[in-house]
């Protein structure tokens, strides 16, 4: 499966990831905190124990994600920044926080607890508490820098490419809304010097060494890591063929002359090696256009030398 593409392009199985990251990362400052043997807990049994707080732990962040999104379309029109949308949801979730948590604390007491072990229930509260603040701080700060450090979309905001990919010249990035014009993250002269396709991609990935087909999508690799774009390969190859020297060698690939160090002959043909260790096979179709470019030659120009 392709988890990274899907992730990046905000799929259900994304999404899903992104939670089960959070709550870890939550559950990674709470378990320092005794939080097994704190409040109703203190004297039900461990695996209980550990069960209500799991438990506790989906109910709290489940609600704060859905609050968030609803905060996000309501503030969309006025173009928060993140912060604002990661503050706004938890706030804006507290009063059905509190609901939940009642219905949660009763229906588990009920099933797993005995009667003798029964704590009265939350008290009904709409303010922020001390918990429900460190709870906040936490939620912005994880989600903070799943988007700012690791380039993931969340709640409609993704970091952009602070340079042009392959330009030497970089700007600091910056975290906009998904849907935003690209030019923030891409300078004006791109669209002249660059091809038309660099300006989606948000992520720095330096000096481009091959694109892969990937059903609608197209990742574009580079010596500094690689992004996904929805974009037609076809498409993106005549873009790029009168600004960087390279050959499409599979129908599913472009690969850049300078990129490649290797070529390695097999029965089913040839698989070109580039810098990065990647291997990329070249298909009867285009081997044509893999001569052409002289890619074929790489064995001569670049030998790779085999470990051991």
């Amino acid at each position: 499966m392709d988890f990274a593409g899907k992730w990046l392009r905000g799929s259900a199985e994304s999404e899903i990831a992104a939670f089960v990251v959070v709550f870890l990362s939550v559950e990674v400052f709470a378990l320092p905190l005794g939080w097994l043997n704190a409040g109703r807990t203190t004297f039900w049994p461990t695996a209980t124990a550990m069960a209500f707080w799991i438990g506790a732990g989906v109910v709290n962040l489940a609600i704060y994600e859905l609050a968030t999104r609803a905060a996000y379309w309501v503030l969309r029109p006025w173009h928060p920044p993140l912060i604002t949308v990661l503050v706004s949801g938890p706030l804006l979730g507290t009063p059905f926080l509190e609901i939940g948590k009642h219905i949660y604390v009763h229906a588990f007491q009920t099933a797993f607890v005995g009667a003798h072990l029964w704590q009265p229930l939350p008290s009904t509260s709409i303010l922020v508490t001390p918990r429900q603040l460190l709870n906040i701080v936490l939620w912005v700060a994880i989600n903070g820098v799943l988007v700012r450090f690791h380039g993931l979309q969340r709640f409609g905001y993704v970091r952009s490419a602070g340079s042009v990919p392959g330009s030497a010249s970089r700007a600091p990035s910056e975290i906009v809304p998904a849907d935003a014009p690209c030019s923030k993250s891409v300078p004006d002269s791109a669209g002249q010097g660059y091809p038309a396709f660099m300006s989606r991609i948000r992520k720095p990935i330096g000096s481009i060494c091959a694109m892969a087909a990937e059903e609608h999508y197209v990742r574009v690799i580079g010596e500094e890591g690689e992004d996904l774009i929805l974009y037609r390969i076809s498409d993106a190859v005549a873009e790029i063929g009168n600004h960087i020297p390279g050959a499409r060698v599979h129908r599913s690939y472009w690969v850049a002359s300078s990129a490649v160090v290797g070529n390695e002959r097999s029965r089913s043909g040839h698989v070109l090696t580039l810098r990065n260790g990647m291997r990329v096979p070249v298909s009867r179709s285009f081997r044509a256009a893999a001569l052409e470019a002289r890619l074929l030659e790489a064995s001569a120009r670049y030998p790779v030398v085999a470990a051991g």
